[in-house]
C-alpha cells in the first residue's frame, strides 16, 4: 500500500462525494484505473463540465488551465490539489500537498517532463495534465532503444499527438506516432494529419535509398525498422550500408516484391508502419 495514493483516495472521496459524475473509490493506497479516473472526474468538476465522465477527452484538455509555479488554489478550485495528488500516484513527489505550486511541485513536473523527453518547462497544461493523470509509464521497463525513440517522437512531434508512454515497450501510441512523425516530415498540419496510413500520405511518402540525405526522415525509416526488430546500431539519420541492409532483410522477411532490394519505396514504408 502506497500512503500518498491513500491520501489521494480519502481526498478525493472527502472532496467530492456527493458532486455529479463522482463515485466514492475505495482507499486502499493501490493506484488503479478506478483512482486514475476519480482524478480526471475531479479535475473535469473543477472545470465546470456538465457531466464529468473521467475520459480525458479533447474538452478536458483544453479547459485545463495552465499551472506553473506561484498559482494556489482558491477556495473555489483544487487544480494544484489535483496535480500534485497526480503526481504523487505516478511515483513523482512534490513532498506534500498544498494547493499551492512551489519549486517541489515544479521540480517534479520537470521530472514529468524529462522522462517524456520534452522539454522541461515546469509549466502543466492540458496535455501534460492528461499524462500526469493517466496508468501510461514514463519508466524504462522494456527496451532502451525503444525509449529513446519515443521521447525522440515525443520531443519533435508532440504538437501532433498525445505523449507517448515511454516504457521501452511497443504501443499502438507508439505506432501511431511514427506515422504523425512522416506526416508531420511530409508537410501536412496538425489539422490534416491523422496518424492513419491513407491517401494523401502515400501519395506525399518518399522513396529513399543509401545516401540520401533527409535526415528526418531517414530517422523515422530507422525507428520503425528497429521496432519492427531489424539491427540499428544507432538512430543517426544517414542511410548507411547498416540502414540499406535492414531494410533488404525486412522486404525479404516481409516477402516483398520490390524491384530494388534496399530501397525503402512505398509498400516497404507500408509494412513497416501499417
Amino acid at each position: 500500500m502506497d500512503e500518498a495514493v491513500k491520501r489521494a483516495q480519502v481526498w478525493l472521496n472527502t472532496t467530492y462525494k456527493g458532486k455529479k459524475g463522482y463515485t466514492e473509490i475505495e482507499t486502499d493506497g493501490i493506484i488503479g484505473a478506478g483512482t486514475v479516473k476519480a482524478l480526471i472526474i475531479a479535475l473535469q468538476i473543477e472545470e465546470g463540465d456538465a457531466n464529468p465522465d473521467g475520459i480525458f477527452g479533447q474538452n478536458t484538455a483544453k479547459n485545463c488551465p495552465e499551472l506553473s509555479e506561484g498559482y494556489k488554489d482558491n477556495s473555489q478550485h483544487n487544480f494544484c490539489r489535483i496535480l500534485q495528488h497526480g503526481l504523487f500516484c505516478k511515483g513523482y513527489s512534490t513532498k506534500s500537498v498544498t494547493g499551492e505550486f512551489g519549486s517541489n511541485t515544479k521540480s517534479a513536473v520537470m521530472k514529468v517532463q524529462e522522462h517524456a523527453g520534452i522539454t522541461q518547462t515546469g509549466v502543466v497544461n492540458g496535455k501534460l495534465m492528461k499524462q500526469i493523470l493517466s496508468l501510461d509509464s514514463l519508466i524504462n521497463k522494456g527496451d532502451a532503444k525503444i525509449r529513446e525513440i519515443q521521447q525522440a517522437l515525443n520531443n519533435k512531434y508532440l504538437n501532433y499527438f498525445d505523449i507517448i508512454p515511454t516504457d521501452g515497450r511497443p504501443s499502438k501510441q507508439l505506432a501511431k506516432g511514427l506515422i504523425y512523425a512522416l506526416q508531420a516530415e511530409e508537410g501536412l498540419d496538425t489539422k490534416t494529419a491523422n496518424g492513419n496510413f491513407g491517401p494523401t500520405t502515400q501519395a506525399k511518402c518518399p522513396t529513399l535509398s543509401e545516401g540520401d540525405s533527409r535526415q528526418d526522415y531517414v530517422k523515422i525509416l530507422q525507428y520503425a525498422l528497429y521496432i519492427n526488430g531489424e539491427s540499428i546500431s544507432s538512430f543517426s539519420g544517414i542511410y548507411d550500408s547498416e540502414t540499406k541492409s535492414a531494410v533488404t532483410n525486412f522486404q525479404y522477411f516481409a516477402s516483398l516484391p520490390v524491384e530494388h532490394y534496399g530501397v525503402a519505396d512505398l509498400m516497404t514504408w507500408a509494412s513497416l508502419l501499417v
